[in-house]
This record gives structure tokens, sequence and C-alpha cells, in this order.
């Protein structure tokens, strides 16, 4: 009788033993979040894994894995920050922080570099995401821009026309503008082919180079193939046909065949160039579209998840 009489009062009044378990964990976590915000991370990664060792089912266990995500990641281990990242989303049983611990995910794979992986995170997060939701214009701005970083002018363009129909009248002009300067790209993504440059300097050394607009190089490549070229004839002439095989294998064919290698990679730095003049405009057209989106909140503060996972 007396245990049915406590099992009502726990069930009215709330369990006094799962209270006394309960708050001790906050205090870690509390003290964790002290720790973190000082930039004493390493401490706040031990205070946070030993919530997790007494802790391990508990409610808030993903947002422990979190802050030891994102305390790597002030340490620049961005592999094992990362690895923590993932381990949080997938333990994280409110849908409302799963976008913004998967977009902070993508955000530590580009911080260590790891930028397909990045893309792919967001890709992921843009599929489960609803276009209503403000999160989903945050997650196509940061794909696109690394869509742009990583010359995929075809994959930007179409992100960046996904968000036509959910652009702000103050938004639409920056879209539209950007829109119309990654179409350009996409039907010229260079301005002059490797392999006709090559092929041009294979006929007429230094053609290649003056097709890629590089007149220097050109009138290079032509006076001292033409100097080689001369002095084989002369050899011939005389005749003195070991000399001339000697200059023909050692000499000229070196600088006949660097001049095609040369008159291809000229044409490839004349495309680079290209495209390191669009991407300030571009990259510009990002930033004027970011002005146009709702602050988010980007991190997780703890006084925000305990009222909510406390009343569970």
């Amino acid at each position: 009788m007396k245990l049915i009489w406590f099992s009502i009062f726990s069930l009215l009044l709330g369990n006094p033993l799962a209270t006394a378990q309960t708050e001790p964990s906050l205090q870690l976590l509390r003290l964790g979040e002290g720790l973190f915000e000082a930039g004493e991370y390493d401490a706040a990664v031990t205070e946070y894994k030993r919530f997790l060792f007494f802790e391990e089912g508990h409610p808030l266990a993903f947002y422990a894995q979190y802050q030891i995500g994102q305390a790597f990641i002030g340490l620049s281990d961005y592999q094992k920050g990362s690895g923590y990242l993932q381990s949080a989303f997938r333990n994280c049983r409110d849908p409302r922080y799963k976008p913004l611990i998967r977009y902070q995910l993508a955000l530590a794979f580009i911080r260590g570099g790891q930028l397909d992986l990045a893309r792919l995170t967001l890709i992921r997060q843009s599929l489960a995401l609803s276009k209503d939701s403000q999160w989903w214009l945050a997650n196509q701005l940061m794909l696109g821009f690394l869509q742009i970083r990583a010359h995929d002018w075809e994959g930007a363009k179409q992100t960046f026309e996904g968000l036509s129909e959910h652009a702000t009248e103050a938004a639409s002009g920056a879209l539209d503008n950007l829109n119309r300067k990654l179409a350009r790209l996409v039907r010229k993504p260079a301005v002059v082919s490797p392999r006709r440059a090559e092929m041009l300097s294979t006929f007429v050394p230094g053609l290649g180079q003056l097709y890629s607009h590089a007149w220097r190089e050109a009138l290079n490549a032509s006076f001292l193939n033409a100097l080689t070229t001369s002095w084989v004839v002369d050899l011939l002439r005389k005749p003195a046909y070991r000399d001339a095989t000697l200059v023909i294998l050692l000499v000229w064919s070196r600088y006949y065949l660097g001049n095609r290698l040369h008159a291809r990679e000229t044409a490839m730095q004349r495309n680079q160039d290209y495209i390191e003049e669009q991407l300030p405009a571009l990259l510009n057209g990002v930033s004027e579209l970011t002005r146009h989106i709702p602050d988010l909140t980007t991190s997780l503060r703890l006084r925000d998840l305990v009222a909510p996972t406390e009343n569970r």
C-alpha cells in the first residue's frame, strides 16, 4: 500500500530520485558550458565527457556531444570535431535543433578543408528541410557559395535558380544579377582551349601562345624554335649528319616538345585568370543575398534546452 501511494505522489509531484540524479548532471553541463565560453576547451571536453559517462542515454547527451565537437573545432582538431557533431545529429531527438547541428557540421568540414563532404552535407540538408524554412535558405546560400568556389557553375546556377521563387522583392534583383553571371559562365566556362593551343603549337611553334593572347611567350617560343631549326638546317647543309642528329635529339626536340607543353599551360592559365576575374562579382552577389535572410541562432545554449527537457 505504501508503495502504491509513493508511486502516486511520484507521478503527481515528480520523482525526487530522478531530480536528484538529473540536477548533478545539469551541473556538469553548466560547468562545461562555462569552461567552453571561457575558451578552456580541453577542460570543457573533460566535463562533457564526464556527463556522457554518467548519463549516456540522457536527452541532453546530444548537446554534450555538440559542445565537445565545437570545443575540438576551437582546438583546430576538425576531424574529431566533425565526428562529435555527427554523433550529436544522430542522437538529437528534437527536430528543431537538427538543422542547426547539420549546418555546423558543414562548417566544420569547410574549416577542415573537406569541401566535398561539406557540399554533400548541405545537399542532404536541403533535401530534408521544407523550402519554407529559414534554415533551408541559409543552407542553399552556403551550398551555392561552395559550388562557386569549386567552379561548379551548373550546380550553382541550379541552386540559386531554386531560390528565385522564395526570394523577397528586395533580394530578387541581386539574385537575378547573380543568376545571369552564372548562366554566362555555364555558356562560356573558358576563353581558350588548352587542347587547341597545344595543337596549334605543334604545327607552328608559338602559335598556341598567340592564340591564348600571350604575346611575349609566343615571340619567345617562335624565336627559340626558329633558332634551333636554322641550326639543324645549317648542319644538314654542310653536311654534318651526326652533329645534326645530336642537336635534334638534345636541343631541338626539347624546345619543340616544351613549346607544346607551355602552349597548353598558357591556355590553362588564361582560363584560370578568366575565372578569377569572375569570382569577386559572384561572391559579392552571394554576400548581398545573405543580407536579406533573417538572422538565425547558430549555436546551442543550455538554458534554451533545460526547461523543455526537464518537463519531459
